[in-house]
């Protein structure tokens, strides 16, 4: 099993990865930090959905998740209810 590239984002830290809506610039370091942070209590492998959007919460959520080594599966936050509930039912 190769190496997770997530894993390796810290040697970015000082790099700029987002500028937010509001015009906030967040560095890799900043966004690693919370990303870290959220996903302190989830278990590898665990599957997790996302309701994303293009912001800068789903981009925080997705890199955690993917650096605590969970199982990721990202859903457009406009998925109408019942194929949500279906998913949600299924997995």
């Amino acid at each position: 099993m190769g190496m997770n590239i997530f894993s390796e984002l810290d040697k970015y830290s000082s790099k700029l990865v987002a500028i937010t809506e509001n015009s906030e610039e967040i560095s890799y370091k900043d966004l690693l930090t919370e990303a870290d942070l959220l996903t302190k209590k989830i278990k590898k492998r665990c599957l997790i959905f996302i309701l994303c959007k293009n912001s800068f919460e789903s981009l925080l959520g997705y890199i955690g998740f993917m650096r605590a080594g969970a199982t990721v599966f990202l859903i457009n936050n406009s998925v109408h209810k019942d194929n949500l509930k279906y998913l949600l039912d299924r997995y």
